[in-house]
């Protein structure tokens, strides 16, 4: 357990270390996303000033779980394009632990940088309060929770993507698309207990945003489906790393895979 911890902080260290090293990037997507849903949010002010907080509540999932599977899939796919993911199969205890300290790393990170993204529409957008932020922080360690079935998926892509290159280039595309649809269908999937099973994120998106809504849904139940689902999603990419660790060795590099 040692070991894992200080690779988490190990890994922690050297994202944020990253991170400040290309603050101009990480600064330049914190801004970014932010003007973004002020300018929206201005837009709706004008007939449905009502539903901006509703909208901005489902603009941070939607940025929280697009982002982080973007992360994970990038943290993994710069090893490889860096060539140093063989090295790191070769050197660690289990090289699928790494894999998820390195997701779990990229996560926290993402949601940092939404966390600011939220502070500073509050600072220009009047319909977003302070309290939210604090509604957010309630909310965290579910989020902390759910977000392995992100990482379990990103393992699953990232894996195919090693395979087949062509298709490393659309996939943020296909996630912004698919994290969408569960973020505004997440409510109605609500009522089917197998597809928020199957889904990734699915049911805590759709808690997350029932809670924002003064549906305070979160308990025991709650948490038992979303670790249900964090396992599946977590089993799955286990399953297709294995796969193309079994492929990459018929060719003798794993960075060929």
């Amino acid at each position: 357990m040692k070991y894992y911890l200080s690779l988490f902080i190990q890994e922690f260290e050297k994202a944020c270390k990253i991170a400040i090293r290309y603050k101009f990037d990480t600064i330049f997507n914190i801004c970014f996303w932010a003007v973004l849903i002020v300018i929206v949010s201005y837009v709706l002010s004008t007939k449905h000033p009502g539903n901006i907080p509703i909208f901005v509540n489902s603009f941070m999932i939607w940025l929280i779980t697009n982002n982080s599977f973007i992360a994970i899939v990038e943290s993994i796919m710069k090893e490889n394009t860096q060539g140093t993911l063989e090295q790191l199969y070769l050197n660690a205890r289990s090289f699928y632990s790494l894999l998820t300290i390195k997701g779990v790393t990229a996560s926290i990170l993402s949601i940092i940088e939404s966390m600011f993204t939220l502070s500073l529409c509050v600072l220009f957008e009047p319909n977003v309060k302070l309290s939210m932020i604090l509604q957010w922080i309630y909310i965290l360690p579910l989020l902390f929770i759910a977000i392995f079935s992100l990482i379990g998926i990103g393992i699953a892509c990232a894996s195919f993507a090693l395979r087949y290159k062509n298709i490393s280039t659309f996939y943020s595309m296909v996630s912004a698309i698919l994290f969408g649809i569960l973020t505004y269908g997440a409510i109605l999937l609500n009522k089917k207990p197998i597809l928020m099973i199957l889904f990734p994120f699915a049911k805590a998106n759709a808690t997350i945003q029932l809670f924002f809504k003064g549906k305070d849904l979160i308990n025991i139940d709650t948490y038992l489906i979303i670790i249900i689902n964090d396992l599946i999603m977590m089993i799955l990419g286990y399953v297709v790393l294995k796969f193309y660790l079994k492929e990459s060795k018929k060719t003798g590099s794993l960075s060929k895979f």
